[in-house]
């Protein structure tokens, strides 16, 4: 998924490249050939091509890389950092509906009115004089918006061993590494995997009935994980290679070509921290055989360590275990197929005492869509019809980050809780309501029209400011 977004940046970036050059000398070809053209909508062009020439450019994975240069101590202690951190799944949703709001104005008088001493014979030779305009406009209103993560007992680092690939036939004349990191979450158990399903359609299902339309989203994240890195693996590095010349080869415009220069000097590396999480079970106590040789360590040149137990482990002691039931069990046997089964490649030996691999990547698990909304196995409930009455409309913004050890404490189950923070007129006299301020509307504009017959008559009795209703 990252390798297909990055190609298709750097693809963007060659396109808008060629485009700005072709439009930069068709520019100059007006100034002495007649194109029949006329330069000054080339050069619009030009400008357009080169604000998006700059923003593809800008975005683009190799600026992001440049940006964060490190080396090999660097990105020792970002994967140490990274391995020792606990995992989040966070949800949130916004719920909203959109109001109408419908505007009458009267339009200025033609012919200056009274005061331009043409007034009154001037607007009636128009005929337009005291026509009323309609505006109409939309508005979005947010009613409510929810955050919650969710709760688990203990969780793993399982990403296996990290090695950077250094050897002489590879790094030949190669300085860098392009190294992206990515996270990847992941449940130990069936149990664990039912818990979230469970949550997650809770989440859903509680908040879809508050309004009208309702934005989903669920992201899982490693807290402190930036994506690309430049490690340094050589004591010499080439001048210059850094964001500032990219910055100077951009405006100019041919920083392709200097990117040219930069992936000369450079190998790709991708990484994945593996975390897996429980909600039933102390992951450092069961299983021990199955994750022996995924085991976090991290090989670089002259440097080998293997993590200490205590280091990519992890126990919330303020979560109570729900001890699972029989039909519980049997019940989340249906979740079989989601547990990825991760297996070891190219096995090394750390400090001559401990044996880990590489771990490959689960095809299950890699084609699961978590932004999946509505979740599975959720009810079909129907969207609330909004109250358009009250505008006074109670947000529940949970956007501070939760320490993951007081979830359970700061109540992260807001089952019982959600109806006391928020209520939502979800009765049938809403839409009742909505009803009979549309007939009020329809009357008043229908009066209006009819009146406007008269507004040349009552010229002396109209007022000139603009009239505003809903």
């Amino acid at each position: 998924m990252g390798c297909t977004s990055n190609k298709s940046s750097e693809t963007c970036g060659k396109v808008f490249q060629v485009l700005v050059l072709i439009a930069i000398i068709v520019y100059v070809l007006t100034f002495f050939i007649d194109l029949k053209i006329k330069s000054l909508y080339i050069l619009i062009v030009l400008i357009i091509i080169y604000i998006l020439y700059l923003i593809s450019q800008f975005r683009s994975p190799t600026f992001s890389f440049l940006c964060n240069k490190t080396n090999t101590n660097g990105i020792k202690n970002t994967l140490s950092g990274l391995i020792k951190g606990n995992p989040t799944i966070e949800f949130y949703c916004e719920c909203y509906h959109y109001v109408t709001t419908t505007v009458r104005y009267a339009p200025p008088k033609k012919g200056g009115g009274r005061k331009g001493g043409r007034g009154k014979k001037t607007a009636r030779r128009g005929g337009r004089r005291g026509h009323h305009g309609v505006r109409h406009t939309t508005r979005k209103v947010v009613s409510w918006r929810e955050t919650s993560y969710f709760p688990y007992y203990s969780a793993r680092d399982v990403s296996g061993l990290f090695e950077l690939d250094n050897s002489r036939e590879k790094a030949m004349g190669k300085v860098y590494i392009k190294l992206e990191l990515t996270p990847e979450i992941n449940f130990a158990d069936e149990l664990s995997y039912m818990d979230y399903e469970n949550f997650r359609n809770n989440f859903y299902n509680r908040n879809r009935s508050r309004d009208q339309y309702m934005n989903y989203r669920e992201t899982r994240s490693i807290p402190g994980l930036i994506p690309y890195n430049f490690v340094c693996i050589r004591d010499e590095e080439p001048c210059g290679i850094n964001p500032f010349l990219f910055v100077l080869f951009t405006i100019i415009p041919l920083v392709e070509l200097y990117k040219c220069y930069v992936n000369s000097y450079c190998l790709e590396q991708s990484f994945k921290i593996r975390k897996l999480i429980s909600t039933r079970y102390d992951l450092n106590q069961v299983n021990q055989e199955k994750y022996q040789y995924l085991i976090p360590s991290i090989n670089v040149p002259n440097q080998q360590c293997a993590f200490e137990s205590d280091n990519y482990t992890y126990i919330n002691n303020d979560y109570k275990i729900k001890q699972p039931t029989q039909n519980e069990i049997s019940e989340a046997q249906k979740y079989k197929d989601k547990i990825p089964q991760y297996q070891c490649v190219s096995y090394t030996s750390i400090n001559n005492e401990i044996k880990v691999g590489v771990v490959q990547d689960d095809p299950a698990y890699c084609s699961a869509n978590i932004s999946e909304a509505p979740p599975p196995n959720c009810q079909n409930l129907p969207p609330a019809q909004p109250n358009i009455n009250n505008n006074n409309f109670n947000l529940n913004i949970n956007s501070n980050k939760m320490n993951i050890n007081n979830m359970v404490n700061n109540g992260i189950d807001s089952n019982n809780n959600f109806n006391n923070d928020y209520n939502v007129n979800n009765n049938p006299n809403n839409y009742n309501n909505m009803n009979n301020n549309n007939m009020i509307n329809n009357n008043m504009n229908n009066n209006l029209e009819e009146d406007d017959e008269d507004d040349d008559d009552d010229d002396d009795n109209q007022n000139d400011a603009p009239y505003s209703g809903s």
